[in-house]
C-alpha cells in the first residue's frame, strides 16, 4: 500500500480501471474507506493534494466508508462509483445510532469467525472494522469493545501479537446477532 486514500489520508493501494468499464476516474482499494471505489472525474481530485477537492466532515466520511464496505460486501457488485452528487448526498445521509453501530460492529466481528470461539486479532481489522461501523477512530473501536465485553457478548484474550488483544464472540453474542437475523414485527422496525 503505497498510496493515500483521498477520503482518509491513509494507505491504500491505487486499482486499475479495466478499459471499456464506462468508468472514467481513478479506483483505489483502502481498508479504512471500506475497500474498493472510484473517484470520478466530477468528484474533481485536486492534483495538488491527491485528495478529493470537496472535503467532507468527519460524520460524512465515515457515512461514506459504511456505504463503500456494505457495497463491497455485496456478491457480483462492482466499486461504489463517488461523483460529486454523491459528495454533497452524503452529508445528508442520517448516521445510525449508537445502538444500531454496536449491532454493525458485532456483525463485523462475527464476519471475521470460521468457528465457533476463533480469536479475531483486532490490530489487523481495525481499519475495516471502523469503516463497517461508522466509527471516527481507533479510540471510539476500543470504547465498542469495552462495551461488549461489559455486556458478556465478548471476551478478550491477551495477544503478544496484538496490542488490542484477540477478541472472541461469547454465547450471550451470539444470541445477539440470532435476534438481528430474526424477522421484526412491523411495530419494532426502525
Amino acid at each position: 500500500m503505497n498510496d493515500e486514500c483521498p477520503i482518509w489520508g491513509t494507505p491504500c493501494q491505487k486499482m486499475p480501471l479495466q478499459g471499456g468499464s464506462g468508468y472514467y476516474g481513478s479506483g483505489f482499494d483502502s481498508p479504512r474507506a471500506g475497500g474498493k471505489y472510484i473517484i470520478a472525474d466530477t468528484a474533481i481530485i485536486d492534483p495538488a493534494t491527491g485528495r478529493m477537492a470537496t472535503a467532507l466532515d468527519e460524520p460524512s466520511k465515515v457515512k461514506l466508508s459504511r456505504r463503500i464496505y456494505v457495497q463491497n460486501q455485496s456478491a457480483e457488485s462492482e466499486p461504489l462509483e463517488i461523483d460529486r452528487n454523491t459528495l454533497k448526498e452524503v452529508k445528508t445521509w442520517p448516521m445510525p445510532s449508537v445502538s444500531k453501530r454496536m449491532d454493525y460492529c458485532l456483525q463485523f466481528l462475527a464476519s471475521k469467525t470460521k468457528t465457533l470461539g476463533e480469536a479475531i486479532n483486532m490490530d489487523s481489522h481495525l481499519d475495516e472494522m471502523q469503516a463497517a461501523t461508522l466509527l471516527k477512530n481507533a479510540g471510539e473501536a476500543r470504547y465498542l469493545i469495552e462495551e461488549f465485553r461489559n455486556e458478556g457478548w465478548i471476551k478478550i484474550k491477551p495477544s503478544a501479537k496484538s496490542d488490542s488483544g484477540l477478541v472472541v464472540i461469547r454465547l450471550k453474542g451470539y444470541q445477539r446477532l440470532e435476534e438481528l437475523e430474526r424477522p421484526q414485527s412491523p411495530q419494532n422496525r426502525s
